[in-house]
């Protein structure tokens, strides 16, 4: 992952990995993302993506790979308060009453965002959702 210049008293508060081949919590589902994804590393293809959140700013990363270690697709977006109209959580279970996985997401004029978060717990994302909201302030 491209490493992000920071300014001048500015400040990392938390930064939440992407996952895109879609292993949750629940089993099966974690079973097919890993398939997936072997299958496209084999093929030579990765992505890699990343919700950075400063005490300044919020940075949507992704990035594509094609044969190994062609970078063929890089994207930054900065995120603006004008340009969220809405962010928060939720939980969803799966097999049952088991495997709870947590998403945080956001909204904007152009487009809605959902990033799972590992080891999620209410507590965890309400902290996470101050910290989004102090950034979009700041």
């Amino acid at each position: 992952m491209m490493d992000i210049k920071l300014t001048p008293g500015e400040n990392i508060v938390f930064k939440i990995e992407a996952d895109f081949w879609q292993r949750g919590n629940n089993p099966l589902q974690k079973i097919v993302g890993n398939i997936v994804r072997v299958f496209s590393k084999l093929l030579g293809y990765r992505v890699n993506g990343a919700l950075i959140v400063t005490n300044k700013r919020v940075l949507e990363l992704t990035e594509e790979y094609q044969c190994w270690c062609i970078n063929t697709n890089r994207g930054v977006k900065v995120l603006t308060k004008r340009g969220v109209k809405e962010f928060g959580y939720q939980m969803e279970k799966t097999c049952g009453l088991f495997c709870p996985t947590y998403y945080l997401y956001y909204e904007g004029d152009t487009q809605s965002t959902l990033v799972a978060v590992q080891n999620g717990s209410d507590q965890k994302l309400l902290e996470i959702l101050e910290k989004f909201q102090a950034a979009l302030e700041g």
